[in-house]
C-alpha cells in the first residue's frame, strides 16, 4: 500500500465521516447526543484529513 493510496483512503474516511454526522443531525434532531456525536465525527474526520495531508 502506497502512501498516496493511504492518504486517499483517509480523505475518503474523513468525508465519510462528515456525512455520518449530517446524517445523525437529520434523523436525529432532537437528540443532544446526536450533535455531540456528530461534532466528534466531523472533528476526527478533519484531523484526519489534515494530518494526512500535511505529511
Amino acid at each position: 500500500m502506497s502512501s498516496s493510496d493511504f492518504s486517499l483512503r483517509a480523505v475518503f474516511g474523513g468525508i465519510q465521516a462528515t456525512l455520518l454526522a449530517v446524517f445523525l443531525v437529520t434523523a436525529f434532531p432532537t437528540s443532544a447526543v446526536s450533535y455531540i456525536i456528530a461534532q466528534l465525527l466531523v472533528a476526527v474526520g478533519t484531523l484526519v484529513v489534515f494530518l494526512t495531508l500535511s505529511r
